[in-house]
């Protein structure tokens, strides 16, 4: 395998994360450095800009970043809560349905 090659494989392994400034110095370099002299991956480089600006123009949007979490135990409460409710509820109509009607 010829190393430019190997080369062009790192650097577009390395790309996303270079786009979303997820790696280090080293590989800053590296992937600057491979840029600079090779064509193809500077034209795959100037396509992934492009869609990577799209994509995180999107996503700043999105308002499913904004919502918290809900922790387990929350949700556990709400569930049980939900059930005592409803089970009451329940208990109230049948109560009343049962003493309403006379028994034949």
């Amino acid at each position: 395998m010829h190393r430019e090659y190997k080369d062009c494989e790192i650097v577009f392994d390395l790309l996303p994360l270079y786009l979303d400034g997820k790696t280090n110095s080293e590989s800053n370099a590296y992937v600057t450095a491979h840029l600079k002299s090779c064509e193809n991956c500077r034209q795959t480089f100037s396509f992934m800009q492009k869609d990577f600006g799209e994509f995180s123009v999107k996503q700043s949007v999105s308002p499913v970043k904004k919502r918290g979490k809900i922790s387990r135990t929350k949700l556990l409460l709400i569930c049980v809560l939900g059930l005592y409710i409803f089970g009451l509820a329940g208990f109230i109509v049948w109560f009343f349905c049962a003493t309403a009607l006379p028994v034949l």
